[in-house]
């Protein structure tokens, strides 16, 4: 909770409450206007929002929308401009929250209104990929964070943690590609250490962990809010570091509330995972949290992550967490604060709920640093051992499938015979100008083709994957991927895009940055906007 004069706290507990809000417009550090509810100022709204299918690992973005009257036209206000909220009791003034970025300006053009919409630094980091970031080759958690937070333009704070809860180091780098958006590398920082992270009132990017065992910052009793919905108390029991094809570790059970750290920057092709993944539970083991809807009279001071009480109408108290909010201000004030625990029903690390996945149960070892992948499926029994891998870079890609079959009794009785071995290597080179497959062997001239038990075959035609017992094949080439069902073409992936015949989409769909379709009710399905 936000450190504040008595006057404060002592205004939001009132009986009688009578606050003034002041928003300033600034270009820099220059103020261009100043806009108040007895002048142009109409009313504003703070939205916080965090991840509802997640315990940590998620940052919260604040979005401002502000409302103002402009009868005359007189107010400018441009995309990239500065808001700046204060709240005051008598003449002192309070700034709760960052500064705003304004993102989108519109007009009423029936009542000359403005609508502003702005966000805090976080969005900010959508914009930047990894490879815009000034990272030296060896980089600990936490330099790569306040690397981060430098070109955001605003200093890192770790809330109850230390620097060596971030320790964690990096001789090669962590394994992002340099793509990946800058908000994208946070929430991976974020889960491999068990924390939020939002920019507070002093326009810093913090890292908290939430609190499991401490006491609730704020308790708000039957006579202080409106309404109160509360459900199902969800208890986290274990997580999961989960690649795409299945090079899986797990730290704690699968049973209750999981959490699943897919494809995990900081995770992935460490010889230590297991003791990461038993450092990030240890903070959050045991975290439960209520799904509940609150509305009630609104509080400024409470901070992202704060724990708070609540007495049902039952007189049962409840522990919760400001993770998703609003502050709403129109010459009063209102607040609601929810958390509904979104997560898919019959998730595991397998099965993510997303396409693509259900054909990727190979084990692999993706090193997006070095540019390499390696594919390996392997058939082991008492007798026999076959064993297929690909590696893939960005100078070649090669294959290499051995067989080895093993029969103890006839080992013993031919030891003084010659075991003649023939080896066959098929190698695939990649050129910006073309694709070619040159095989070579030592024994056997003419081959034009590997096979394996595990189903695999390299030839001119590409990858195929088929095994005769079963309906589904699946081949690879330069342009792309085709799946078949009994020859039949059902899913198509190349330049062109993604097409396939069924798809099943077991919880919702998120179609580009703003929009979500999902079961919603018994009978209706909802489309909801989710843009920050």
């Amino acid at each position: 909770m936000i450190n504040a004069k008595p006057c404060f706290m002592q205004m939001i507990n009132s009986v009688s409450r009578d606050f003034e809000a002041r928003v300033e417009l600034l270009d820099g550090s220059t103020i261009l206007n100043t806009f108040t509810y007895d002048g142009a100022l109409q009313s504003f709204t703070i939205e916080r929002t965090g991840d509802e299918s997640s315990f940590f690992g998620f940052g919260i973005c604040k979005k401002l929308t502000l409302k103002l009257r402009d009868k005359e036209r007189t107010i400018n206000i441009t995309k990239g401009q500065r808001l700046d909220v204060s709240m005051a009791v008598g003449s002192d003034y309070l700034y709760p929250f960052p500064a705003f970025n304004v993102e989108e300006v519109t007009r009423d053009e029936n009542t000359n209104a403005l609508t502003i919409t702005a966000y805090d630094a976080i969005y900010k980091a959508n914009n930047y990929k990894v490879s815009d970031m000034k990272l030296p080759q060896s980089y600990t958690i936490f330099g790569f964070a306040a690397a981060a937070s430098s070109l955001l333009g605003i200093p890192i704070k770790l809330d109850g943690l230390t620097a060596e809860e971030f320790n964690t180091e990096y001789s090669n780098g962590a394994n992002f590609e340099g793509t990946e958006s800058v908000r994208e590398a946070l929430n991976d920082v974020a889960e491999a250490t068990g924390t939020i992270y939002f920019v507070n009132n002093n326009w810093e990017l913090v890292f908290k962990t939430l609190d499991i065992s401490g006491d609730p910052v704020l308790a708000i009793d039957k006579s202080k809010y409106f309404t109160l919905s509360a459900k199902t108390k969800n208890t986290l029991t274990g997580i999961t570091s989960a690649t795409e094809l299945g090079d899986n570790v797990t730290v704690g059970t699968t049973t209750g509330a999981h959490q699943y750290l897919r494809d995990n920057a900081f995770l992935e092709n460490r010889d230590d995972i297991s003791t990461l993944l038993s450092n990030i539970f240890a903070k959050v083991s045991g975290l439960s949290m209520y799904q509940f809807d609150l509305k009630f009279r609104g509080n400024f001071l409470l901070e992202c992550g704060d724990k708070i009480s609540v007495t049902t109408k039952d007189d049962e108290v409840i522990n919760c967490y400001i993770l998703n909010d609003t502050i709403t201000y129109n010459g009063g004030l209102v607040g609601t604060v929810k958390w509904n625990y979104n997560a898919a029903q019959g998730e595991t690390a397998s099965n993510p709920h997303n396409i693509g996945d259900a054909i990727k149960q190979t084990y692999a070892r993706v090193d997006k640093v070095n540019k390499q992948i390696t594919l390996m499926a392997s058939e082991i029994d008492n007798t026999n051992s076959n064993i297929s891998q690909i590696q893939i870079d960005t100078n070649n890609i090669s294959a290499s499938v051995a067989n080895m079959q093993n029969n103890i009794d006839n080992i013993n009785d031919s030891l003084g015979e010659r075991i003649d071995a023939v080896e066959k290597k098929a190698e695939l080179s990649v050129t910006p100008e073309q694709v070619q497959i040159a095989i070579s062997t030592e024994m056997a001239k003419g081959a034009n083709k590997v096979t394996t038990s595990t189903g695999f075959k390299f030839d001119d035609k590409g990858l195929t994957i088929n095994k005769s017992d079963s309906e589904m094949s699946t081949n690879i080439d330069e342009d792309g991927m085709s799946i078949y069902k009994n020859n039949q073409e059902v899913l198509t992936a190349d330049n062109t895009g993604v097409t396939q015949i069924n798809a099943t989409i077991k919880q919702y769909l998120i179609v580009g940055k703003n929009s979500r379709f999902e079961d919603y009710g018994s009978d209706r399905t909802g489309c909801f906007w989710i843009g920050s």
